[in-house]
């Protein structure tokens, strides 16, 4: 090869990972990272075959750049989060596999028949989008990788960039108390969220605040084929309930015993969570249903459901309003308008 070889993808990480693994045509299978021992953003197999490389989105689609170099490149210029090095044997190709078995291959530039030994160096960028797009707690970041590759022998792990401490911002700052997150069953009808340990009841259809104020249920048909997932975030002080790209699918206040609200998607049939809601207080408790997705533009819908003390929310309301004790929900009417 004359120049460096460049190849683009997205790959999803799953829990906070990918793997790299050096393949050859005569692989029976694809060695799995059993040692890998996950002490670094990237770590490599004794054997050298397989690289374990951590990612700060959990779950999501990470923007992935491959460049093979015939000698040691300038690094990538650029703002980054991280820089790192380390060895690993290559051959035929870098097959990228996640947990849930997703894969990709990305051919080495002349095909080897046998493994060497390659250095590989990944810069690690973290873009947030602007304050104020999402709901607050909502830490939503785009991840690009820029591995560069080429021939060399092998040599200790190396760190070039180190990561700052923190990521964003603390959870202190934000009052962040506790988060969970919540599944679906297909097709999805409601999301209910209540205080105390036995579900309230609700007649009737539709969205419902519950006759004793402690429960809502929220409306999560219209979705078709799509998959459903969901977050929830308590906080010990108010914010803003305002979040462009998402619906405001309800605004509530509820009242009821307990320290945890409870979020049982499809009537009981789904994966339910316990938030845990802020030490010492009592409530009211207001909560806000966000969603997004709706749009053809997105293959998943997402949820995400905040609360806080309402005693606490005048800050919030000198900038939103005011808002009474029963609920407020937004009306679908097509898709949202995504800015």
């Amino acid at each position: 090869m004359s120049g460096p070889v460049r190849h683009e993808t997205k790959f999803y990480a799953c829990y906070s990972q990918y793997w790299m693994i050096g393949t050859l045509d005569s692989d029976d299978e694809v060695p799995q990272p059993r040692d890998v021992t996950a002490e670094r953003r990237i770590d490599v197999t004794r054997k050298g075959r397989v690289a374990k490389v951590e990612t700060e989105c959990p779950h999501g689609d990470v923007d992935l750049v491959f460049e093979f170099h015939e000698h040691e490149p300038a690094r990538e210029p650029g703002s980054w989060h991280e820089v790192v090095e380390n060895s690993m044997r290559l051959a035929n190709e870098v097959f990228l596999e996640n947990m849930d078995f997703g894969s990709d291959a990305i051919p080495v530039p002349g095909k080897p028949a046998e493994l060497a030994w390659w250095r590989v160096r990944l810069h690690v960028r973290l873009d947030r989008d602007a304050e104020g797009v999402h709901p607050v707690g909502y830490d939503e970041v785009r991840e690009t990788h820029v591995i560069q590759l080429w021939p060399a022998a092998k040599n200790t792990p190396k760190v070039l960039v180190q990561a700052p401490e923190e990521v964003g911002d603390a959870w202190e700052k934000l009052g962040i108390f506790a988060t969970e997150s919540l599944g679906f069953h297909e097709p999805s009808t409601s999301l209910v969220l209540h205080l105390g340990d036995s579900v309230p009841e609700f007649t009737g259809e539709g969205f419902q605040v519950s006759a004793d104020g402690r429960g809502v249920r929220v409306l999560t048909s219209g979705w078709g084929e799509k998959d459903l997932y969901g977050a929830g975030i308590s906080f010990t002080r108010a914010f803003p309930t305002e979040a462009s790209g998402w619906e405001k699918e309800a605004e509530v206040t509820l009242t009821g015993p307990g320290q945890v609200l409870r979020m049982v998607p499809d009537g009981g049939t789904g994966w339910g969570a316990e938030l845990p809601l802020p030490e010492g207080e009592s409530g009211p408790w207001q909560v806000v249903v966000h969603a997004r997705g709706r749009n053809p533009e997105r293959e998943e819908g997402e949820y995400h459901v905040t609360v806080w003390p309402a005693g606490r929310w005048t800050a919030s309301r000198e900038r939103t309003g005011s808002l009474d004790a029963t609920a407020r929900t937004a009306t679908v009417s097509g898709d949202p308008v995504i800015p």
